[in-house]
């Protein structure tokens, strides 16, 4: 046993040794296999590029417009070594990662200069469109000695490359040739020598704001002028900041003046104070703690004295005094009279004076009827409905005269006929004059807004019925809930479960199978329907077509672009209103950012920004550090820490 033991040991100690050199023999030939397969799945697309760019060199000196499809191949090969380079990292030895990292910044180098040049237009004719680039720029000689240098250095990378990875060459060879393409290529003076962003640019700015579609604010050093579309001087950089104000006007500061300048330049208003806000229809003045106000359609100001000075209506401002509101009529006249609250109806005011009662004035702050109410119901033309200390009253604005309404309740709207009021439970529809339109006898009804028919339930549990004006059953349905028909003749109807979509004559265009049906509208104006189905929503068009899939979250409507946006997660869809088709696709936080004109949008890849069409059609590729402002017809972008108007 003992002997056993002892030439045992030696021998299961020789079994690991050759085990253990059997694993290494393995893991070496394993290495290298993966660095050979590496190097060769390396080769083939570099080769590629390297062929297709003297490809591109012969093309141009040839002036064969073949050029452009070469360069959009070009160019796609190169992006995709984004996604081989990132699938290499996983592939290859640790150790070996930062210098793939080498690598991938010298064709990030070599893309960066290929990109800008293709955007600035190398071509061998004049207007040739293709994919949507269109370039109208014939190629120089200093752009053609680049590509040239760029084209043998990338040769020579690309031969450096293989070597390296197939163990031909060693570590600090490898390096040195790296260092020597990237530092000649890197050199943003030496590119910029060749070709410079000036090039084609119709304005160079330290930077350019918005302003609308045919004007921006551009600075120059410290000072900022307004530009138009081609670039020419709407106003001198000579201000101190430049806003936007109403109908085109321009709002000014320089050192301590404020001022409103005409979209021609002349000056409106000048004022030494602390700023300009723009409203709606008015300017407010700032100055200290006071404040004043502008009116552009009479041309008159107000200096900055009160608390609160703000415009209701193209009519009337109101003005605070401590804790009361007074009012101007916007052609001069000044009430110093306080009130509690003011709203404007037509051509009356309706007062709360400080007592706490409601008066009816005129522009001229005359007590129309005399009296004070508990409240103002309604006010609508020359008729108002008020509540006094004996119940509700219909009151002529003309003549004075009362007639007193049998209600318990009345909800009033300031329109003609579409004031309901309720009596012993049950509601009814009054006009303004008071009069009943439609009895107080039904459970459930709803107002006209202008329709012809109204949805309306006469008793508890019964269908939901329309009836016209004159309380005439005009349409039966099957259903226990209804809305009124909205502008497109449609109602959205339900089942107590589901929804759907029915037109006046009662056909069902939209199924009522749907977890829910809403409007998509702004301003009155319907863009169409939001269709809910398991969570997600569709859109449908007017005619409540479906259009789309049940993929968003949320939809509404867009009326600077004339769409619908959708959102979906951390992506925003702005459709086309006219094809439901996607218009822009970015992320949700860039939608309130968003770079737009009525034809064209920004986007951007990482962060980089370019430009496409409405149509997603590519004008610009994404070179630009930002793309500042949009119109039909130019477009201003950041390039370094210059800004630069170019024309589409």
């Amino acid at each position: 046993m003992k002997k056993l033991r002892q030439w045992l040991m030696p021998l299961v100690i020789v079994m690991l040794i050759a085990a253990f050199i059997i694993y290494q023999v393995t893991e070496n030939q394993k290495l290298q296999a993966s660095r050979i397969a590496f190097a060769q799945s390396f080769e083939a697309p570099l080769k590629t590029v390297y062929m297709q760019l003297n490809d591109v060199r012969t093309a141009v000196e040839t002036k064969d417009a073949r050029t452009l499809i070469l360069f959009d191949t070009l160019l796609e090969d190169i992006r995709q070594l984004d996604t081989f380079v990132d699938t290499a990292k996983s592939t290859i030895p640790a150790k070996d990662l930062n210098d793939v990292r080498h690598l991938y910044s010298g064709f990030n180098t070599a893309q960066r200069h290929i990109l800008y040049i293709l955007d600035e237009g190398l071509t061998v004719d004049d207007n040739i469109i293709s994919d949507g680039f269109k370039r109208d720029k014939v190629i120089d000689e200093k752009e053609l000695a680049f590509i040239e240098t760029l084209s043998d250095a990338y040769g020579q990378l690309l031969d450096t490359v293989s070597a390296y990875l197939a163990k031909e060459m060693d570590y600090g060879q490898f390096q040195s040739a790296l260092n020597t393409y990237n530092n000649h290529f890197m050199d943003t003076a030496t590119f910029e020598a060749i070709h410079s962003p000036a090039d084609d640019a119709l304005g160079i700015y330290d930077e350019v704001k918005k302003l609308s579609y045919t004007a921006a604010a551009a600075r120059i050093g410290a000072y900022w002028g307004v530009i138009d579309t081609a670039g020419n001087w709407i106003l001198e950089p000579l201000y101190d900041s430049i806003a936007a104000g109403i109908d085109g006007d321009f709002i000014i500061e320089s050192r301590t003046w404020w001022g409103i300048l005409s979209s021609s330049g002349d000056e409106k208003l000048m004022q030494q104070c602390d700023s300009i806000a723009v409203g709606t229809d008015c300017y407010t003045i700032i100055n200290g703690a006071y404040m004043g106000l502008y009116d552009p359609l009479y041309d008159v100001d107000y200096d900055p004295q009160y608390e609160l000075i703000y415009s209701i209506s193209p009519e009337i401002i109101l003005y605070k005094v401590s804790d009361y509101v007074c009012f101007i009529h916007r052609d001069g006249y000044l009430s110093t009279t306080p009130y509690q609250s003011i709203m404007q109806s037509g051509q009356y005011l309706i007062v709360q004076n400080t007592d706490g009662f409601f008066e009816i004035l005129d522009f001229e702050a005359h007590n129309v009827t005399g009296n004070t109410y508990d409240d103002v119901i309604n006010l609508y033309g020359d008729h108002a409905i008020v509540l006094t200390n004996v119940g509700y009253m219909a009151i002529s604005l003309v003549d004075q005269t009362a007639v007193s309404i049998d209600a318990d309740r009345i909800f009033g709207s300031n329109t003609a006929e579409n004031i309901l009021f309720t009596k012993n439970m049950k509601t009814g529809i009054l006009n303004a004059r008071g009069e009943i339109v439609i009895p107080a006898s039904y459970d459930y009804l709803v107002p006209f807004d202008g329709n012809a028919m109204t949805p309306a339930i006469k008793d508890a549990y019964d269908m939901i019925t329309y009836i016209d004006r004159d309380g005439n059953i005009v349409l039966e349905t099957a259903f226990p809930y209804g809305n009124a028909f909205d502008s497109e003749g449609h109602a959205i109807v339900s089942d107590g479960m589901d929804y759907g979509l029915m037109n006046q004559t009662g056909e069902i265009i939209l199924p009522c199978e749907y977890d829910n049906v809403s409007l998509i509208r702004y301003d009155g104006d319907i863009y169409g329907y939001a269709v809910e189905q398991d969570g997600a929503i569709a859109v449908a068009d007017p005619t409540g077509s479906l259009q789309t899939a049940f993929q968003y979250d949320a939809v509404e409507a867009f009326p600077k672009l004339n769409s619908i946006i959708g959102y979906t997660g951390d992506v925003t869809v702005i459709l086309s209103r006219d094809t439901y088709e996607p218009l822009i696709a970015e992320n949700a936080d860039d939608i309130d950012t968003l770079v737009y004109s009525e034809g064209y949008y920004a986007y951007h890849e990482g962060s980089e920004w370019g430009i496409k069409a409405l149509n997603g059609q590519i004008v610009t590729l994404p070179i630009f550090d930002e793309v500042r402002w949009l119109n039909d017809t130019s477009y201003a972008v950041m390039i370094d820490d210059k800004c630069y108007l170019y024309a589409f």
